[in-house]
């Protein structure tokens, strides 16, 4: 499993007030056995931005919300 499949689901489960960064290598840790380092997780949640899955306020990152079916529709054939 990638480290993007590890922050997603550690969002996942931090979903009602989001997470910080150590709070997501802590549950990478115990859940997966696996220590990452804070360079590769920053790097991780770096593309995960960049590809509009995870936002950031502060310090915490959270799984960004989808839009509505409306909204979406709307947004695809605006002219």
């Amino acid at each position: 499993m990638s480290s993007q499949r590890w922050i997603l689901e550690a969002l996942r489960y931090h979903a009602k007030e989001g997470a910080t960064l150590r709070e997501i290598q802590r549950y990478i840790d115990e859940h997966f056995y696996e220590e990452l380092a804070v360079d590769t997780l920053k790097q991780s949640l770096k593309a995960l931005m960049d590809q509009g899955e995870v936002e950031q306020n502060l310090e915490r990152y959270k799984l960004r919300k989808l839009k509505s079916a409306k909204t979406a529709f709307d947004d695809l054939f605006k002219a």
